[in-house]
């Protein structure tokens, strides 16, 4: 198959490969990407390479012809390159894959793209052999900027489209359920996800034991609470219903990221620190107030936050000189400075612009 030269044109693309294995926040992220690319590119197939808690995100995605699911453990490089090669094969063998993208920049991710045998293959992250574009990670711009810069490099300027997600209507129908069955409204609930993967991105426990009853007192709207599977979230939701004057309903880990979606999409307002679910929420359109620490607004901030009009309230008092101080726990005082008061008021003013669900 000849290599095209760049610039590339959307004409040439039949086949297009993305490689973004994780995680839930960052494949959100990327998601107007797809669409954007498919839309200059209507004719291209798009596959998209990402990892299995990821996955059922963009399920059903409709700029994509199909999502390939990582399986192997990114810390078995040969099990993986071995997977890598045998997943792609078929697409390999039918004609070959015009354009790799790897929109994460690691290891693990350049073993599918340099896999595909795509005749050109672009990655985020320093230049390296066998790359035809390359993009330095630039932590003061927003994450899937870089990606519309790696495809200007290779001459494709597409239009930006905001990122969007879709809700599996059997996952609808068992949220709806689940609801019923702790008593709450099918809508119109308040959405708490206190907890992440990172403790500095947590706000307390204690501001949140003193923000929901008075937020429930105020807006006159249930409080559901949600956290994953993990056992550190499990305990640390534990702490906080004991905190509480009386516990709230709480989902822990009892649903799969399809779930979480409709649970999400479902709410009137969602309270969330630096997280998969915040970017989940901006990308359903659901009002949010977002509690940021230490990571940088500019870089990691839910989509549309600083447009005018946004339903989003992005609340942050202190931050640190490395984005990536929030891998330390000691770094969740820049997240523990942001008054209880301030998210209140933040949160009524959301609810003011959304009507009571069943109201006339």
């Amino acid at each position: 198959m000849p290599k095209p030269r760049l610039p590339l044109t959307p004409e040439s693309l039949r086949r297009i490969l993305v490689v973004r294995l994780s995680s839930l926040g960052d494949v959100v992220r990327i998601a107007g990407v797809l669409q954007a690319l498919k839309d200059a590119a209507p004719q291209a197939a798009i596959s998209l390479v990402t990892g299995r808690g990821p996955a059922p995100l963009l399920a059903g995605h409709p700029a994509l012809e199909r999502v390939i699911v990582a399986r192997r453990p990114s810390d078995r490089p040969l099990a993986a390159w071995w997977e890598a090669w045998r997943r792609l094969a078929p697409l390999r063998r039918d004609g070959g894959i015009d354009l790799a993208l790897d929109l994460q920049g690691s290891a693990a991710s350049a073993r599918w793209a340099k896999a595909s045998r795509a005749a050109v293959k672009a990655r985020r992250g320093g230049p390296g052999r066998g790359w035809t574009a390359s993009l330095e990670r630039d932590m003061t711009r927003p994450d899937a900027a870089e990606s519309y810069l790696l495809l200007r490099q290779l001459g494709l300027a597409v239009a930006p489209r905001p990122p969007r997600l879709h809700v599996d209507p059997a996952a609808d129908a068992a949220v709806a359920a689940l609801l019923d069955s702790r008593g709450l409204p099918p809508r119109g609930y308040i959405l708490a996800s206190p907890f992440s993967l990172w403790p500095a991105k947590d706000w307390p426990a204690a501001s949140y034991a003193r923000l929901l009853p008075a937020l429930a007192a105020a807006s006159g709207r249930p409080i559901l609470l949600s956290t994953g599977r993990e056992a550190a979230a499990k305990a640390a939701l534990a702490e906080l219903q004991a905190l509480l004057p009386a516990p709230l309903p709480a989902v822990a880990g009892e649903l799969r990221v399809e779930g979480l979606m409709a649970l999400i999409a479902r709410a009137a307002l969602v309270i969330s620190g630096d997280s998969g679910p915040m970017h989940m929420a901006a990308a359903l359109g659901v009002p949010q107030v977002a509690l940021f620490g230490p990571t940088w607004p500019e870089r990691a901030g839910p989509d549309g936050w600083d447009r005018p009009g946004s339903r989003i309230r992005l609340l942050q008092r202190q931050r640190c000189a490395d984005y990536h101080a929030y891998r330390q726990a000691a770094n969740r005082a820049a997240t523990a400075a942001i008054p209880v008061d301030e998210v209140l008021g933040a949160a009524l003013d959301l609810l003011a612009l959304t009507p009571v669900e069943g109201a006339a």
